[in-house]
């Protein structure tokens, strides 16, 4: 009997788990760049490799990849930095079809670091 009571107990908690709503799945992240280069810093390599497996495992119909505009050496430095983002993208087999470019948000261009930084988002 009691072992009745605790088998039902443990599959009540197991029911009970099992019908909990998974965490939302993150779609915004900001990286950075090694100041003055194209090459992210390490945990923003981490980062990006996260975005490909949240990608791949979502429906995602798009990664927006935003760069500043105003990037110290100009269009080749935001170039790279977009190429440095898309190439850990694609070698995770993100299709290249998916990758968008956007404008960094005007809120962030004030942040201190900004010329170093780039965003990425998924979208749905």
């Amino acid at each position: 009997m009691r072992q009745g009571i605790v088998l039902v107990m443990i599959l009540g908690v197991l029911a009970g788990c099992m019908s909990m709503p998974a965490p939302p799945r993150q779609s915004y992240f900001v990286v950075f760049f090694v100041p003055g280069t194209v090459r992210l810093a390490p945990e923003a390599e981490q980062i990006v490799r996260q975005v490909a497996s949240i990608a791949s495992m979502s429906k995602t119909a798009k990664i927006e990849v935003s760069v500043p505009a105003d990037a110290p050496g100009g269009a080749a430095l935001r170039e790279g930095r977009f190429t440095s983002i898309q190439n850990i993208l694609s070698a995770s087999r993100i299709s290249p079809m998916l990758f968008s470019r956007a404008p960094l948000a005007g809120a962030a261009a004030g942040v201190p670091g900004a010329n170093d930084r780039a965003e990425i988002r998924l979208v749905p």
